[in-house]
């Protein structure tokens, strides 16, 4: 559905899904929640989340779902080299 929309309208609403996945806590939620807040402009807000995901992995021992976390984060443009 997002791809129907325009620009304004795509980032308003992936916004607000985000937002609702992100509140309900679940790990699947919040994985699809950084992803719509990437396409909401928010690409830091998304990095936490998926920083939080990988440290919970990590904490339980599932070093596989934890390392599954990163593959769809590309570092801004803005960013440093380091």
């Amino acid at each position: 559905m997002l791809a129907t929309l325009l620009p304004p309208e795509r980032v308003t609403l992936a916004a607000r899904a985000a937002w609702v996945l992100d509140e309900r806590g679940e790990p699947e939620d919040r994985a699809a929640a950084a992803e719509l807040f990437v396409v909401a402009g928010q690409p830091r807000h998304a990095a936490g989340i998926l920083v939080e995901l990988a440290r919970r992995d990590a904490a339980r021992g599932a070093l596989r779902s934890a390392r599954s976390c990163w593959p769809g984060l590309r570092r801004p443009a803005s960013w440093s080299g380091r």
